[in-house]
């Protein structure tokens, strides 16, 4: 019968063994926070080298890479899964949050990220900045975010009146809406919320 040797506290690769669950199978903990049970012989031969958190971001890499178009006005608009209020959405949390930590670093518990450019669809690092809910309220106020501005008033808008316009006529016309989605660089979602007017409202 083998000798049993401890493993326990040592680092194999990103992980760091927590306590033995059987013969062959240890508890760890990776360096991202979150536990993961592996082989013995895996994590000798580095066949388990993580939680499988490295995959997920590389994965997740891919995905922002592609789902975002870089504008003349410097923005890079986020053209995938977007929120009621504009932001974009990858995997479980905010694209522009993704984005900072992705370019920038780590955001503290309870921080905001904020955008210099005013577009909560946009996921270029060079807008972004950190900040408390207060300074999150004071930049909305500075920025006139806080009077519900409509259409092309509004601070967030990437489309003219006459684009929505069009768009609905397109859409009656027969147009699908990912057709209408790629003349107009928009995601087709939006464009379902403006032939359904739940965006724009205050065109007929």
């Amino acid at each position: 019968m083998p000798k049993f040797i401890d493993i326990t506290g040592k680092k194999f690769n990103d992980l760091i063994v927590i306590r033995r669950i059987s013969p062959k199978y240890w508890l760890c903990l990776c360096i991202c926070g979150k536990e993961k049970i592996s082989r013995i012989d895996s994590l000798n031969n580095s066949i388990t080298k993580d939680c499988g958190c490295k995959r997920r971001i590389n994965m997740l890499n891919r995905i922002f890479d592609k789902k975002h178009k870089k504008l003349d006005c410097g923005c890079w608009q986020w053209k995938g899964v977007c929120t009621s209020s504009g932001h974009g959405q990858i995997g479980s949390k905010g694209a522009h949050r993704f984005s900072y930590e992705r370019y920038k670093g780590n955001i503290p518990e309870g921080i905001y990220v904020c955008h210099h450019c005013d577009n909560p669809g946009c996921v270029n690092p060079d807008h972004l900045f950190l900040g408390t809910p207060l300074d999150n309220m004071q930049d909305m106020i500075k920025k006139g975010r806080d009077r519900k501005a409509k259409g092309e008033t509004s601070g967030t808008h990437k489309l003219k009146e006459k684009d929505i316009k069009n768009i609905r006529k397109l859409s009656k016309e027969g147009k699908n809406y990912k057709e209408i989605s790629e003349i107009f660089g928009i995601h087709r979602s939006t464009v379902g919320q403006i032939v359904r007017n739940e965006r724009w409202k205050h065109l007929d």
